[in-house]
């Protein structure tokens, strides 16, 4: 059995609704997005690097981006 762990992030994390996930498998829900964390990811956007680098050095398979979650104050942010 295995259980995976999940970063879950405020979408005030991210630059914006249009922002680009690179070669980042993506799924889009109601109030954000879900980015399943690979090492072996190629083009991981500026943007998302420091949440995926935390991620992977947390051994999280997955971010979580949803507007009601927390702002993480040691990762980049934006206001819009």
């Amino acid at each position: 059995m295995s259980i995976d762990k999940l970063l879950d992030l405020s979408t005030g994390n991210m630059p914006g609704p249009e922002s680009s996930f690179g070669n980042c498998r993506v799924q889009p829900h109601e109030y954000g997005w879900i980015v399943f964390v690979s090492p072996d990811t190629e083009e991981v956007p500026e943007w998302l690097q420091p949440a995926h680098s935390y991620a992977v050095e947390h051994e999280c398979s997955l971010i979580n981006f949803d507007r009601d979650a927390d702002v993480d104050e040691a990762l980049p942010q934006w206001d819009w």
